[in-house]
């Protein structure tokens, strides 16, 4: 009986290892953990640490003296160049790609009469924007603020953490369970099989979007939304930077049949905050919608992430706008 426990045993993990170097090897999903030596944490905030390394969602991100993504170790800009500065989340900041393949990455390789700074943090928010974007006056010549804008930048993190809205799906419930979401987090860190699992199951980047969409058809005021756009074009005129906001999809609202106002709603809310301010904004929404095949553009399973070629389309968009 114990032999027959121990040899199902070593089957079991034979198989386990042999499904994930196939998943991985065919790249059928993409694992989501942040390493935590990379992170720092202070009085409530975060933020890359300065001059470190680590892998996000799979890939290793190396930083500057300022915590800012850059190609390798020791990178070193170049003082006498005019610069482009990003700000955004972990879509700008290129979970799980490599550096040299993310559209900030190929902008710096490309466009050589600029430095490129990407100041970009996964988690980050539009009000961490508002708030640090004074840092900028560290930096020489910088001509040009791009704000890559996710759906889920304008979330309030007190007000939602106090106003929750009530989901009443299984997947809800599960996460409100303590010990299985230490499961899942391990499991999304380490398991290609868990992913893929995961990715067939419960289709979570419909989830993400159907979560985020009842933000927007939630509220009926955006005036702090409009405060923190206000402060950026402010702190960008009085430093007199050109501030442009990009404005990307999520993965499910370039389905076919799902890029339709309902489904873009967020957007359009958005641009008319926007277009209100007198702020520039580009939505490529409609690029990435006409594109032959959309889901390519983001990373497996994943509701806003980029893929390489993801990262190549906006590179490709922003590289026009740069150079106009």
């Amino acid at each position: 009986m114990k032999k027959t426990i121990i040899l199902n045993i070593i089957f079991l993990t034979i198989l386990i290892v042999f499904l994930e170097l196939i998943i991985n090897f065919f790249n059928l999903s993409q694992i989501m953990g942040i390493d935590s030596k990379i992170v720092l944490k202070n009085e409530g905030n975060f933020s890359l640490k300065k001059n470190s390394n680590g892998k996000i969602f799979g890939e290793e991100v190396y930083t500057d003296e300022y915590g800012f993504r850059v190609p390798a170790k020791k990178y070193k800009y170049f003082k006498n160049k005019s610069s482009i500065f990003f700000i955004g989340d972990s879509t700008t900041l290129g979970n799980g790609i490599k550096e040299n393949f993310t559209f900030v990455g190929k902008l710096r390789n490309k466009i050589e009469k600029f430095n490129f700074y990407n100041s970009s943090v996964f988690g980050y928010q539009i009000f961490h924007h508002s708030e640090n974007l004074n840092m900028v006056e560290q930096f020489p010549n910088i001509i040009k603020i791009f704000y890559v804008f996710t759906l889920n930048d304008v979330f309030d993190v007190e007000k939602s953490n106090k106003n929750k809205i009530n989901d009443k799906d299984l997947i809800s419930k599960i996460k409100n369970i303590n010990t299985l979401v230490k499961v899942n987090e391990f499991l999304r860190n380490k398991s290609h099989t868990y992913m893929l699992m995961k990715g067939l199951i419960s289709d979570p980047s419909k989830r993400y979007f159907q979560y985020v969409n009842k933000y927007y058809e939630k509220k009926n005021e955006y005036n702090l939304e409009i405060s923190y756009f206000s402060k950026l074009k402010k702190i960008s005129n009085s430093k007199k930077m050109d501030l442009n906001i990009i404005i990307l999809p999520y993965e499910f609202q370039t389905r076919v049949g799902n890029c339709n106002e309902k489904n873009l709603k967020p957007q359009k809310i958005i641009k008319k905050l926007l277009k209100s301010m007198n702020i520039v904004f580009i939505d490529y929404t409609q690029e990435f919608c006409r594109h032959k095949n959309p889901k390519s553009l983001f990373l497996k399973f994943d509701p806003m992430h980029l893929s390489e070629k993801g990262h190549h389309l906006v590179y490709e968009l922003l590289s026009k706008k740069i150079l106009e």
